[in-house]
């Protein structure tokens, strides 16, 4: 029996949840409680804005767009339902479409702080830096910016070589107390990167350790390591051997995969900058058959046993995988999909495409950890080990025994890219990786920050500039603050 539909009374107390819940980060509630209300009032504006937003936040845009355009539907002269239809469009890489929403909405609301802000961002996205810092710098030098504005002015600063102005703005915003919790994260988070990038170090660990420890979610790292244990287990050279017999011939996927923070998006960037391949990005098709396959609800997501995939599934797999990504570049010999977590899938990938190229991007064991312990993945589903440093080691750990497992055991063949090798030899190690996915060499894989593409991970600012060397041995500068981590690892 269905439950009943909240009287308008209640819509009003559900309207207002799902707004404080959006205020304090909690994108998934405030989605369900924005659908609870409008089960009550379908055609409540706010309510279709508020779950729209939820869940263009929470990574889920192509959920967004309905509730978005209903609202549009109904009231077509809201800027905020432009501003929300750009957002969604812009977070599903359609940029040109989210260009047109964002200046319909300026349009209408010419000093909307969130509206510059969304602005100023589509700019960014395109690689217009100083045009961006144009559009938001005028409101936040003068003390009037909101928070979108302030923290798109503390990102592009350090970009632009204003990390000084960057770090006075964040500071002077968050001594307001009615910065939404949402905000003081991400603003906390982009102050510890300008404080890196001016060399005070200590100062930016505090706030790196400061968010981490804020609302801390669960992981067991005890239970994610039985997990990779029973893996291993029921993996057997046997097992693999008969599901391979299910496999589709292919060589235009190339599969790049590592520790997140290990090069992927920059191994990515290169393939994609030759002419006859196409960056699919982060796409992670076996993972989410592992999602598709998982029983039970834990935050990540295992194919502890072949033989649940069989070969029927694993053929249909196969085929999907070709489908999809031919769809994305019809005239692409090679089109990648960039997945950190396809580590953990490599059985299933090499049995179903045993022609498709896999890359393994390695990086100093420290250097990836504190990178990770570093980035805000927050939002990002089964990231929450990166939250701590014993997690964040033992994490790294079972990931490396999952790896020793697929190549040593199994025999699965990858090429490996070390980080530290492609900063010290780009062209070099550009030339072995295009060798290895099967193409000619082509001179713009040495010019890949040449190449204008979308980039959606936190490498997308080193992508588009030559390779540099500052990120060498960081951990070094951290050295004090990463003892736990350290001995982790070494366990």
């Amino acid at each position: 029996m269905a439950p009943p539909k909240p009287t308008q009374a209640q819509v009003r107390q559900l309207t207002a949840q799902a707004s404080q819940l959006m205020r304090a980060g909690r994108l998934d509630e405030a989605a369900t409680t924005a659908e609870r209300g409008l089960s009550g009032d379908p055609t409540n504006v706010t309510l279709l804005l508020l779950r729209g937003a939820a869940l263009t936040r929470a990574g889920k845009p192509e959920r967004a767009l309905a509730p978005i355009e209903r609202a549009i539907g109904l009231e077509p002269g809201r800027h905020q339902a432009l501003l929300e239809l750009g957002m969604a469009q812009q977070a599903m890489n359609r940029l040109d479409e989210a260009g047109e929403s964002f200046g319909r909405a300026l349009a209408m609301a010419p000093g909307s702080g969130d509206v510059l802000a969304a602005v100023a961002n589509h700019k960014r996205m395109r690689g217009d830096h100083e045009g961006a810092m144009g559009v938001v710098e005028r409101s936040v030098l003068g003390g009037s910016a909101n928070s979108a504005c302030v923290l798109l002015f503390a990102e592009l600063a350090k970009r632009l070589g204003r990390a000084g102005e960057g770090i006075d703005a964040v500071r002077a915003h968050l001594e307001d107390d009615g910065v939404w919790a949402f905000y003081v994260r991400r603003l906390t988070w982009a102050l510890g990167e300008l404080l890196d990038s001016e060399g005070r170090y200590d100062e930016a660990f505090a706030c790196y350790e400061r968010v981490n420890e804020t609302d801390k979610p669960g992981w067991d790292p005890d239970t994610f390591t039985a997990a990779v244990d029973r893996m291993i287990e029921r993996w057997t050279p046997e097992a693999f051997a008969a599901l391979s017999a299910g496999g589709v011939r292919s060589d235009l996927p190339v599969f790049v995969f590592g520790m997140p923070r290990s090069g992927t998006t920059l191994v990515e960037q290169i393939i994609a900058s030759h002419p006859g391949a196409c960056g699919g990005g982060e796409i992670g098709l076996a993972s989410k058959l592992a999602v598709q396959l998982r029983t039970d609800q834990r935050p990540f997501a295992l194919i502890e046993d072949p033989a649940v995939i069989g070969r029927s599934r694993l053929s249909r797999f196969g085929r999907g995988v070709v489908k999809a990504l031919s769809a994305l570049d019809t005239s692409a010999a090679r089109v990648t999909d960039k997945q950190p977590e396809s580590l953990l899938h490599l059985g299933l990938i090499r049995a179903a495409l045993p022609g498709a190229t896999l890359v393994h991007c390695v990086r100093d064991p420290m250097d990836t950890c504190l990178s990770c312990y570093f980035q805000d993945f927050r939002d990002v589903h089964g990231m929450a080990w990166t939250r701590d440093q014993t997690w964040l080691g033992r994490y790294f750990n079972d990931s490396q025994r999952a790896m020793a497992h697929w190549t040593q055991t199994l025999g699965i063949t990858v090429h490996r890219v070390a980080y530290e090798d492609m900063v010290a030899d780009q062209a070099g190690e550009s030339r072995k990786l295009i060798d290895a996915i099967g193409l000619e060499w082509d001179d713009a894989c040495a010019r890949f920050y040449e190449k204008k593409r979308s980039v959606r991970t936190a490498s997308e600012y080193q992508v588009d500039q030559p390779i540099y060397t500052r990120s060498v041995r960081r951990h070094e500068r951290y050295a004090e603050h990463l003892e736990t981590l350290r001995k982790t690892i070494r366990a």
